[in-house]
């Protein structure tokens, strides 16, 4: 198999940077066979010392504070691997994660990506509305489901917090674009740029475990990121939202709410739907 590199930008996540690196250290592909990437986007908490207790295991790279896009910039230059595997700072990746990955390149050699989905914890997901909601948004919105998949743009796969490149294919279109200002947005611009050079992606049904606060701050912020980052994907594909737009869109988000609340058994995650999708749009409305 082919030598990868994973790389895991990193802010301020002292708390859960740690379980991140404990699940790679314990994945089945041969430890010679990887290298653990983790750049620190200017942390000011003790993230630092916390990378530093796995000494040799991991590559440590510091930057000032520039965005997610532009750390994963930085450890795409300093990997050694033909293949850049992603995943994000909250997240704890199964054992089989990475074999499974390369595996699908080997099986599809026309397809220049190969992702999963994320998703929280199953104890959590029993128990907890929002992790729940998480879910139903991803196979509702993002087409997640138990079959594989080889597409472009429409295909599941995409986002970076479980996905694998070729290293040649992102240098090829330049990168992530780090005018990106948030981490929203700046992983589907790549996949844009990648899939309308005629690239295909794979899609697994490989699970990443989310590990993110899962309560009512969580889901506001996280409808805030995907509102931002809908926002500068439009902006720079030249379809940015009018005033006029948005207040229709708000007024439909909410017509439609209610008559999904009136017909429809899921009325927790209607309403949980409701408050994500108008909050978006009010994000959206404070951006112009």
């Amino acid at each position: 198999m082919i030598f990868c590199s994973v790389i895991i930008p990193t802010f301020n996540r002292k708390e859960k940077i740690r379980k991140t690196i404990l699940s790679l250290l314990n994945q089945s592909l041969p430890k010679e066979k990887f290298e653990i990437i983790i750049v620190d986007d200017g942390s000011t908490d003790s993230t630092q010392n916390v990378v530093k207790e796995f000494n040799k295991k991991v590559i440590y790279l510091r930057q000032e504070n520039k965005g997610p896009a532009a750390a994963r910039n930085y450890g795409i230059r300093k990997a050694n691997g033909g293949i850049v595997v992603f995943t994000d700072d909250d997240c704890v990746v199964p054992s089989n994660w990475l074999e499974r990955i390369l595996s699908g390149f080997e099986k599809h050699k026309n397809v220049v990506a190969v992702g999963g989905y994320l998703e929280a914890p199953e104890e959590i997901l029993r128990s907890n509305i929002f992790a729940r909601y998480e879910s139903f948004i991803s196979r509702k919105n993002y087409r997640v489901s138990d079959k594989e998949e080889v597409s472009g743009w429409e295909n599941p796969s995409g986002g970076t917090n479980n996905l694998a490149y070729l290293k040649r294919i992102i240098l090829e279109v330049g990168g992530f674009d780090e005018t990106f200002p948030t981490a929203g947005g700046e992983d589907a611009d790549l996949k844009w740029r990648i899939t309308q050079k005629g690239y295909k992606f794979l899609y697994l049904p490989l699970k990443v475990e989310h590990h993110q606060d899962y309560n009512f701050k969580g889901f506001i912020r996280q409808s805030r990121n995907r509102g931002s980052g809908e926002f500068y994907f439009s902006k720079k594909w030249g379809n940015v939202p009018t005033r006029i737009t948005i207040f229709k869109n708000l007024v439909f988000v909410t017509l439609r709410f209610f008559k999904k609340l009136i017909f429809e058994k899921e009325r927790i995650m209607n309403i949980l739907d409701f408050i994500f999708q108008f909050n978006k749009e009010k994000v959206k409305l404070s951006l112009l």
